[in-house]
C-alpha cells in the first residue's frame, strides 16, 4: 500500500480525535487481530437539521484504496436507505470530480459533510435506485413522505433522537390545537 494514503488516514484521525464534528462520529475500523485498519472506518452521519432527514444517524462505513485523497472511498450504508442515489448494495454513488482539482481539499471530514448534503439534495444525474430517482423526478411529495417515515424510524433506533421527534410532534400538536 502506498504510504501516502496511510499517512493522510492516520492524520486525519488524530485531526478528527483533536476536534470531533458535533453529530458526527468517524473511526478506523479494528481488524480481527485488535489493530486499526486506517483503510476502514465505521462512521455516523446524522441527517441535516431543517430536512426530511433530520431525525434519524446513518451509519455507513467508508472504504478507501490506495489512491486516497486522489480518490474517492467507497461509501456503504449499515442499513437500506430509500434515496436516489442509494443502490441495492446499500453505496452511495457519489458525485464524479475531478481528483487534480479536488484531492487536496478531501477530507473525511468533508466526505462526510458531503455525505450529509448529498442525502436531501441528491444528485438528479444518477439512477442507482430507480424507484426512488423516479418518485423524486415525478412525485417528490410522496418522495420526502418516505423519506420522512424512514427518518423517524431510524430515530426510534436511537434514544436521543427519539426525543427530539417527541419534542417536534408535541410542538405540531399544539400549533394544531391554536388553529
Amino acid at each position: 500500500m502506498p504510504e501516502f494514503a496511510l499517512h493522510r488516514l492516520i492524520q486525519e484521525c488524530a485531526e478528527w480525535r483533536q476536534a470531533p464534528v458535533d453529530g458526527f462520529a468517524a473511526h478506523p475500523a479494528e481488524s480481527l487481530d485488535g489493530t486499526l485498519n486506517y483503510m476502514v472506518w465505521n462512521c455516523t452521519v446524522p441527517g441535516e437539521e431543517g430536512t426530511e432527514w433530520q431525525y434519524a444517524r446513518y451509519n455507513l462505513q467508508l472504504t478507501f484504496d490506495t489512491h486516497y485523497p486522489a480518490s474517492m472511498p467507497q461509501v456503504r450504508f449499515e442499513l437500506p436507505i430509500f434515496h436516489p442515489n442509494v443502490n441495492s448494495g446499500r453505496y452511495l454513488a457519489l458525485p464524479k470530480f475531478d481528483p487534480d482539482i479536488a484531492s487536496p481539499s478531501i477530507s473525511i471530514r468533508n466526505i462526510l459533510w458531503g455525505v450529509q448534503c448529498q442525502m436531501d439534495m441528491p444528485d438528479v444525474a444518477d439512477e442507482s435506485n430507480e424507484v426512488a430517482h423516479h418518485m423524486l423526478c415525478c412525485n417528490p411529495d410522496n418522495y420526502y413522505i418516505n423519506v420522512r417515515q424512514q427518518s423517524l424510524r431510524m430515530a426510534e433506533q436511537c434514544p436521543s433522537l427519539q426525543k427530539l421527534k417527541d419534542e417536534e410532534i408535541d410542538e405540531e400538536d399544539e400549533d394544531e390545537d391554536e388553529e
